[in-house]
């Protein structure tokens, strides 16, 4: 949110956050926990619960999600950190987005964080065109362009692609524009878009207002879409 609201890299809270990021990297295995380590003791969805390393397991021992985002914001703030750090950092979690098998598979959320790397615009060019060659040659295949599996966890076109400018988007645009139709389509009555997804039987008092709030995220996103691709009237 910082960056995309243009904070200035010695903006505190900017500050804050890197430091946190900084204490919170795990020096030998050089990646972030996706959740914090104490997440069992609050309410969460059934895919975030750790029993004996079974998030690590289940987030490919983190070398992605959350890394590669991380990574990422970490170039754009790139002032506060080493710059010997970040790229030995970034130099692993290319290596690993090129050598994993399973990139792009199940909900796809690793490969829409490859694709934000690569995408980042601070991040060194030769590190884009290893991430580029390797996102471009998964995507066709990765990609859902049958609209029956859009209201599923899957790789939707737009959960990918958010813009014209994506340096992906000639890989599957009518999809895109189906995609968009499709928005627009079940958009909801009172204007908002709902999850596809839900939390099942953990905690389903909180998983109401869980889905209220993703809900509002949600809609952002497609109404931002929606503009990007022109399908907003003024």
């Amino acid at each position: 949110m910082l960056k995309e609201l243009k904070c200035s890299a010695d903006y505190p809270m900017v500050r804050k956050a890197v430091q946190f990021l900084l204490a919170t990297f795990d020096i030998q295995a050089k990646v972030w926990r996706v959740t914090p380590h104490d997440t069992n003791e609050f309410p969460h969805a059934g895919w975030w619960h750790d029993e004996d390393g079974s998030l690590a397991r289940t987030f490919d021992d983190f070398q992605i999600i959350p890394r590669a985002e991380i990574v990422g914001l970490l170039h754009h703030f790139s002032s506060l950190v080493s710059a010997d750090w970040l790229n030995d950092v970034t130099e692993r979690t290319v290596t690993d987005i090129e050598t994993i098998e399973t990139l792009g598979t199940g909900g796809g959320d690793d490969l829409g964080y490859a694709l934000g790397l690569a995408e980042t615009a601070e991040l060194p060019q030769h590190f884009k065109d290893r991430l580029i060659t390797r996102v471009r040659a998964v995507i066709p295949t990765a990609v859902s362009r049958d609209p029956q599996e859009w209201d599923s966890y899957c790789i939707a076109p737009l959960k990918l692609v958010s813009s014209p400018q994506s340096i992906v988007a000639d890989l599957f645009w009518d999809a895109l524009q189906a995609h968009l139709d499709y928005q627009i389509d079940h958009q909801t009555p009172d204007g908002t878009w709902d999850p596809v997804w839900t939390w099942g039987d953990f905690y389903p008092d909180v998983w109401e207002q869980a889905k209220r709030e993703w809900r509002g995220h949600l809609t952002l996103s497609a109404l931002t879409a929606l503009h990007a691709f022109g399908r907003i009237e003024e």
